[in-house]
């Protein structure tokens, strides 16, 4: 497996889904897909113990491209710290447990412009996903 360049993870068992990385020892990933085509499962969402110890798994280093859905946008700029080859997040948002929705798409671009000001952030209509070109 040491050509493996890319891998998503598309229909998986939500219970796992933040142990992958872990039983994934190949260095040579680059793109890594945590975003399963059938989402909306809070289960499935990585929160800020789940982010962090996702940093320490092999991928930290090495991803250049990721795919992951959050349960909080701030656990944005833990990935980008730690990820020191990251290039571009594909970032899918939770919802808003306080009030069940999804932040509003104009103002979680607002806020990633401007924390990430020198990063480039698309919003992609229609979507509750948020792409971060990094650099």
């Amino acid at each position: 497996m040491t050509n493996l360049y890319s891998l998503t993870i598309g229909e998986w068992d939500s219970s796992i889904v933040q142990e992958i990385p872990f039983y994934i020892k190949n260095k040579l990933i680059r793109q890594l897909d945590l975003q399963s085509s059938h989402y909306p499962s809070r289960d499935r969402c990585f929160n800020r113990q789940q982010c962090i110890t996702f940093l320490t798994s092999t991928f930290d280093s090495q991803c250049q491209v990721l795919s992951i859905v959050l349960d909080h946008r701030k656990h944005i700029f833990d990935l980008i710290e730690h990820m020191p080859n990251l290039c571009t997040l594909k970032v899918e948002c939770e919802l808003d447990q306080s009030n069940n929705d999804r932040p509003n798409m104009n103002e979680l671009v607002q806020w990633m412009v401007s924390h990430f000001s020198p990063f480039f952030v698309e919003d992609i209509s229609r979507s509750e996903i948020i792409r971060l070109w990094i650099r």
